[in-house]
């Protein structure tokens, strides 16, 4: 009898742990989403964004540097894929991005009509 509650206490201990694992890689991979202003795309696959906030009734902006990730969907304003070096800058954007240990690595972008 001790041996079986040993063993369901074992049980229950890894089915915890997978659980654990499971939801810290959920939270690792979440996905952000934000708008900005692409003002340049280098050729080490990084573009630079200016994010325009409001804090405190002030207009603030705010220049980061993205990582693009090699699968990254990249869409124009006409709705077609193209390539990061392809869009017309400086150009209103939508982006899905997540926060990885390379930092934060874009997803999905897509310029947004003016």
């Amino acid at each position: 009898m001790k041996n079986h509650i040993n063993i369901l206490g074992r049980a229950v201990v890894i089915v915890m742990l997978v659980l654990m694992v499971a939801a810290m890689a959920v939270a690792a991979t979440a996905v952000s989403r934000d708008r900005g202003s692409l003002i340049a795309v280098e050729q080490d696959g990084r573009v630079i964004i200016v994010l325009k906030q409001v804090r405190d009734g002030e207009a603030v902006t705010s220049e980061r540097i993205y990582k693009m990730s090699p699968y990254a969907l990249v869409y124009n304003e006409q709705a077609k894929r193209v390539k990061p070096g392809d869009l017309k800058l400086p150009a209103d954007v939508f982006f899905e991005y997540s926060i990885t240990s390379q930092g934060a690595v874009i997803k999905m972008l897509k310029v947004t009509p003016q």
